[in-house]
């Protein structure tokens, strides 16, 4: 693909996920190409590929049964843009990588590579700016954190609290997906702990949160919260059992009663039923 279009006059890199795998050891999932040709250069060079548009800006072309995502180089100055800025762009220092197939270099101008060996989750250039561009990002960086056990740059996890807000404009099967992604780590409760703390959960998942209590005193109080996350992190990756993991008591602080000094949850089987079905309607499962 790249050699085609490089044959053409054009510019093309291997980009994104593909070469942060490669880096990692890890066999590449997600095949990425930037290039400096449009849309419609892209349909008339590879018009005999099946190909299809879902995001702006990029074409999916199907070759040997694989998907390649070829996407315009980003930027704010029309067609002709550099593949630098272009990486300016983008999400994290590790996809902000580029990798030249006529001479077989990376191009790193963000220190991607640095930030791989440091184990490090860093927005490119500025975060709040990142953020804004694409708050799902915000997600993202907690998910990349706990998937390849790295800490988050604290500037970058700085940039999400006075962001928060900004995830409820993300279209809820984005955020379905990220989440799903977040409850496939080993120990989703250190991801879903970095939400809440940024304030993300409450915009995503504020019936989590009510059975969420601070400890009072010395004595951790062991809340409805806590039970869940402990339940989440016990079984096993898969999406069904996770998720009825998260859910299985969501709707006990809505019955919690207190009779002869102990606390009852009547019926929150039932409503949990119910509460879950709002929740996976809400984020379009």
């Amino acid at each position: 693909l790249t050699r085609r279009l490089i044959q053409h006059g054009h510019q093309a890199y291997i980009v994104g996920g593909a070469l942060r795998d490669a880096l990692l050891g890890s066999e590449p999932k997600d095949w990425d190409v930037a290039t400096d040709a449009g849309p419609d250069t892209i349909h008339h060079l590879f018009h005999d590929l099946t190909r299809f548009d879902l995001k702006h800006g990029t074409v999916t072309l199907v070759y040997q049964r694989r998907h390649y995502e070829v996407t315009a180089f980003k930027g704010k100055t029309g067609l002709g843009r550099s593949i630098e800025e272009d990486l300016s762009h983008r999400d994290f220092t590790f996809n902000a990588m580029a990798y030249d197939t006529t001479d077989g270099k990376i191009i790193d101008p963000l220190n991607g590579k640095s930030d791989i060996t440091g184990k490090v989750v860093r927005a490119v250039l500025n975060p709040s700016e990142r953020f804004q561009e694409d708050p799902l990002r915000m997600m993202r960086a907690i998910r990349f954190a706990e998937e390849l056990g790295y800490s988050v740059d604290p500037k970058t996890l700085g940039a999400v609290g006075p962001l928060a807000h900004a995830i409820e404009g993300v279209a809820p099967e984005r955020i379905r997906d990220e989440l799903l992604k977040i409850l496939s780590v080993r120990r989703p409760s250190k991801g879903f702990t970095l939400m809440r703390k940024t304030g993300l959960l409450k915009r995503i998942l504020p019936e989590l949160l009510e059975g969420y209590r601070k400890r009072q005193n010395k004595f951790h109080r062991y809340t409805i919260y806590r039970h869940i996350m402990e339940t989440v992190d016990s079984v096993e990756p898969d999406p069904v059992l996770r998720l009825s993991a998260l859910f299985h008591d969501i709707a006990k602080p809505r019955v919690r009663k207190k009779a002869n000094g102990r606390w009852r949850f009547l019926g929150h089987a039932g409503a949990s039923v119910a509460l879950t079905k709002q929740i996976m309607t809400r984020l379009r499962f």
